[in-house]
């Protein structure tokens, strides 16, 4: 079973659809601050469509309800493409995943992901993000975009560390998964951009790697000594290098495994 309902901020359902298998609603209207799609499920795994404008995600959704709530405000619209979350007439789709868990994948990879948690996994957290702007949540890293010549609105958001010298970001995965490398993408945006010559990740079964990086824009693969069966991964102790920028900063972040 999948419901998709469309509410307003005060929890009025505008419209709403209930399937056996996948589910698919159209909706005409301008969104307004609080609107917000609402999903019942008794499936744990489902790919999830919130905007014709953004890819499907996979996601995990353990307590069998996800919410995303729509960027209305200007400043909450950059981190996605211009015509995402606009206009008059938007779908919304769901169906069962349980099919794709076998499949070696970027298990961060969460096009849909929010700020603040919605129910659905993998989910993206920091303890700092520069000036609380959403070209620089945290979120930003696991969406799937690849863009890090620039800084700023899509499609060049990316992780914000606002300076701090102890920023560190988690990915959870809201149930044990296997991985077995990561790939790292640092915005590039030079000479305005910085970038860490060293990072250390922890894994939740008590792992700890620590590895170089280097001043480039390409994908950057740390490669785990064995495969790993953990809940969450932590990016911390960022080293900085020597330079006259003081921006570094974490354009994608993928996390390759089964789960």
């Amino acid at each position: 079973m999948i419901e998709l309902t469309l509410l307003d901020a005060n929890g009025v359902a505008l419209d709403s659809v209930r399937s056996g298998d996948a589910a698919a609603l159209t909706a005409v209207r301008t969104y307004r601050p609080g609107d917000r799609l609402v999903i019942v499920t008794d499936q744990r795994e489902l790919y999830v469509s919130v905007d014709a404008f953004l890819a499907p995600a996979y996601l995990y959704i353990p307590e069998g309800s996800f919410v995303f709530t729509f960027p209305t405000e200007p400043a909450e619209l950059e981190p996605y493409a211009p015509q995402a979350f606009r206009g008059e007439l938007h779908t919304y789709a769901a169906a069962p995943a349980v099919r794709s868990r076998g499949v070696y994948r970027n298990l961060a990879l969460n096009p849909v992901a929010q700020r603040r948690f919605g129910g659905a996994f993998p989910f993206a957290s920091a303890n700092v993000e520069t000036r609380d702007e959403s070209v620089f949540f945290a979120r930003n890293v696991i969406d799937g975009c690849l863009q890090n010549h620039s800084h700023g609105p899509w499609p060049y958001q990316s992780w914000g560390i606002g300076l701090s010298e102890t920023a560190e970001i988690q990915v959870d995965f809201g149930r044990e998964v296997k991985v077995d490398k990561m790939r790292l993408v640092l915005r590039a945006d030079f000479p305005h951009d910085a970038y860490w010559r060293q990072g250390t990740v922890s894994l939740s079964d008590g792992t700890e790697y620590t590895f170089p990086l280097e001043k480039t824009d390409q994908a950057q693969e740390i490669a785990f000594e064995h495969m790993h069966l953990i809940r969450w991964i932590k990016l911390h102790h960022l080293v900085k290098q020597v330079m006259d920028s003081p921006f570094p900063a974490l354009t994608e972040w993928e996390i390759w495994g089964w789960g």
